[in-house]
């Protein structure tokens, strides 16, 4: 009987095999694709929600605060965290989404 390849770490990323410690993988697909696949998780929520989003968009492109030239990512959740939009938010999960949008813009 022949072997699946196999990658450096020694997993095979043929549809249907399973490693121990590894997430099974879905019929038809790979590992990676279940890595960057968007489905629901359990947990917490995420704290940027379709409306919120909105609003920093909106933030975003508005003229920055008096003495500034330009928004930051750092000046941008603060500002989302003052207006009452969030209870919390990082400058790590602005970019991120801001990142996002500006791909799916197709830039």
């Amino acid at each position: 009987m022949e072997k699946a390849p196999r990658s450096r770490r020694g997993f095979t990323n043929q549809s249907g095999t399973h490693q121990p410690g590894q997430p099974p993988l879905r019929p038809g697909g790979s590992r990676r694709d279940a890595a960057l696949s968007e489905e629901p998780r359990s947990g917490t929520p995420p704290k940027m929600t379709g409306e919120t989003l909105a609003q920093l968009i909106v933030l975003a492109c508005s003229d920055p605060p008096e003495g500034r030239k330009r928004w930051t990512l750092r000046l941008l959740a603060e500002q989302m965290v003052l207006l009452g939009h969030v209870p919390s938010l990082s400058n790590v999960t602005v970019h991120q989404r801001l990142k996002k949008m500006r791909s799916n813009l197709g830039e």
